[in-house]
């Protein structure tokens, strides 16, 4: 069922529905989890770590995540992380503040870059 709710918001870029998604997902990891390293698979650019890339439909979706404060949609842009992905129709930055202590999405910021 997650796959599927997945792929139906890429499908029809629903992006603020990710974001409620994402919220969802982290409200449901046990706390035990947050007492040990928890980490994203990162994409690797040669300006840094991506905290997370989606690609679909020659849409580039491109995530960094920050815990409590920072600024990650200005990281994205800073950094140049979307130059891996300029032969893309679309490109689309998200940054993601998480609240360590209610675990929830803080803060969001959505940029089409392209």
């Amino acid at each position: 069922m997650v796959t599927k709710q997945l792929k139906d918001i890429f499908y029809n870029s629903q992006i603020e529905q990710l974001i409620n998604f994402l919220d969802n997902l982290f409200a449901q990891i046990p706390f035990e989890w947050y007492t040990n390293t928890f980490q994203i698979d990162e994409d690797i650019s040669s300006t840094g770590n991506i905290g997370l890339t989606v690609l679909h439909q020659n849409t580039a979706y491109i995530f960094e995540f920050k815990v409590d404060k920072g600024q990650p949609l200005e990281q994205i842009l800073s950094k140049r992380y979307l130059n891996k992905y300029l032969n893309y129709t679309k490109i689309i930055a998200i940054g993601i503040v998480v609240d360590s202590s209610s675990r929830s999405i803080k803060s969001f910021q959505i940029q089409q870059i392209k």
